[in-house]
């Protein structure tokens, strides 16, 4: 089965950084079901991608500097998504996903 593009999240760390911390959102419900995820991230730290309510997240997979090619990742339509610094906290660069349905 061939997956389609369906939607696009990016966060600017100079904008909103993201630390070790805490989470930061980037999606507070998904428009559809996700059946593959791209990442590409600038900010030269580990992160980690999390689904689940706000102070209940479930930690999903890390991103190693650079981002990750695209992996095929099962996320339900209306789930939450999303990230924490692991390393050091992102404060330069940009964090830009794909998700394919």
């Amino acid at each position: 089965m061939s997956s389609s593009f369906m939607q696009k999240i990016r966060n600017d760390y100079s904008s909103t950084n993201v630390t070790t911390s805490a989470y930061v959102e980037l999606d507070a419900a998904l428009d559809k079901d996700v059946s593959a995820i791209d990442i590409f991230d600038s900010s030269g730290q580990t992160l980690l991608i999390a689904t689940g309510a706000a102070g209940a997240e479930i930690d999903l997979f890390y991103i190693m500097p650079g981002g990750l090619e695209r992996q095929d990742c099962y996320l339900s339509q209306g789930v939450r998504l999303s990230v924490k610094a692991v390393s050091a906290t992102a404060s330069t660069g940009e964090l830009t996903i794909n998700l394919w349905g």
